[in-house]
């Protein structure tokens, strides 16, 4: 029952003591169209109800704020129903555009009615796990309620920019054809030496000005080989480096530089692997082209920063799940006790760029400013400052980025300097 039918009810009841203590047959009469009212609800109350319900969504990967469309197909496969009504959860950040999602409506036996609405969200994983239909007389005095299971989701994929061509020289390479430099001859573009004619060498190999030198010698060319890189992105979610106040983190522009670098990293022909510290510990095996890209942006979709993950984490990390002697690109805020996790990683022969979102120019916008603010953001900026000299001494690369400059081009900038 409703709260309508309990307070018709009540009234009914309330009307009949009164006209019994009373022996008034006036006020008796008066509880008569509440009977009828009550009456003709439990008449049309449908006894047996059966319905499917389907939710169908347009697109089940989305660029961030795109709009998204959701269609609710609803069949009664049993007698006329007189209300019915569909309740759609609202997940949170989401933004209904078009249409409703309490729809109130009757339905004829053996029919079915389509419904459809727009909504917007942000980056997420937004999932429904059922359907809760309600199904009532006219008058929703008696109401059914009905749960009908249907799981679907939908992702938001984040944001990621483009990033021009730069040169990032990896350390080691597979031998595999690829866009990096092996420091090694074979087959290329640079030039890398000179060397005697070996049978079965091209023509086109043949230094003709050096053999025309030494006419009793041929010489072949030899160019530098281009083989492919693996590229291991680790993403910092604690809460605690990146969460700045209520309202302001850094956790959103952290992963929109790994989507960023996963993306052109794949584009130029590497290898790329994925690993989150968020609120689920999540890796993606190395892997390259569309499919792999696409099965980070999944991952990163669905991210989220975790209070409760240890600040020492990246201490204990086991970092053998990256593959040996691989370029490891960590993506955090960092704090101080991250040296010692960093040392580990070049210590076991992982070449180590960090791309640091900067705390200290981000805070220094939405901050409440005071006498002691200047301060406390000039000694935070020096500590940070130490932090990254003492990164560089052991051989990692560091990108200090502001993250309302794009990050193309601070890390052309970083390529020029070599930082």
């Amino acid at each position: 029952m409703t709260k309508k039918s309990l307070f018709i009810a009540t009234i009914i009841t309330a009307l009949f003591l009164i006209g019994m203590v009373n022996q008034n047959k006036s006020i008796l009469l008066m509880a008569v169209p509440f009977l009828l009212y009550l009456g003709v609800g439990i008449f049309f109350t449908p006894e047996e109800i059966k319905i499917t319900c389907v939710r169908e969504i347009d697109s089940m990967r989305n660029a961030p704020n795109k709009p998204i469309t959701v269609k609710v197909l609803l069949e009664n496969q049993g007698e006329t129903i007189p209300r019915i009504r569909i309740c759609e959860d609202i997940l949170p950040k989401m933004r209904v555009l078009e249409g409703s999602v309490d729809y109130d409506f009757s339905i004829a036996g053996k029919s079915e009615i389509e419904i459809f609405y727009t909504f917007q969200a942000p980056r997420g994983q937004y999932s429904w796990q059922e359907m809760k239909v309600l199904a009532s007389d006219p008058f929703g005095l008696l109401e059914k309620t009905i749960r009908i299971p249907n799981a679907i989701k939908t992702l938001v994929l984040p944001e990621s920019g483009n990033i021009k061509k730069f040169t990032l020289h990896l350390h080691n390479t597979l031998h595999t054809p690829g866009p990096n430099l092996s420091r090694l001859p074979g087959s290329g573009v640079d030039f890398w030496g000179v060397r005697e004619y070996q049978p079965g060498d091209s023509l086109r190999l043949v230094d003709w000005r050096r053999t025309a030198r030494n006419p009793h010698h041929f010489y072949s060319k030899e160019y530098e080989r281009e083989e492919m890189g693996d590229v291991g992105i680790i993403l910092d979610g604690r809460a605690t480096i990146n969460k700045i106040d209520e309202n302001h983190d850094l956790f959103e522009y952290s992963i929109q530089a790994a989507a960023t670098l996963a993306k052109y990293f794949l584009s130029i022909g590497n290898r790329v692997s994925l690993l989150t510290l968020s609120s689920k510990l999540v890796q993606v095996f190395p892997g390259y082209g569309k499919k792999q890209l696409g099965r980070i942006l999944d991952q990163l979709a669905a991210c989220k920063p975790a209070e409760e993950i240890s600040a020492d984490i990246l201490k204990y990390l086991p970092i053998r799940l990256f593959p040996s002697h691989s370029m490891i690109i960590l993506v955090s805020p960092l704090s101080p006790n991250d040296l010692e996790s960093i040392k580990r990683f070049r210590a076991e022969g992982y070449q180590v760029l960090v791309v640091s979102p900067d705390p200290v120019h981000y805070m220094s916008k939405y901050h409440a400013k005071d006498h002691a603010t200047p301060f406390a953001l000039r000694v935070t900026r020096i500590e940070r400052t130490l932090l990254f000299r003492k990164l560089r001494q052991i051989g990692a690369e560091v990108l200090n980025w502001e993250v309302d400059k794009p990050l193309d081009r601070k890390i052309h900038t970083v390529n020029k300097q070599r930082v």
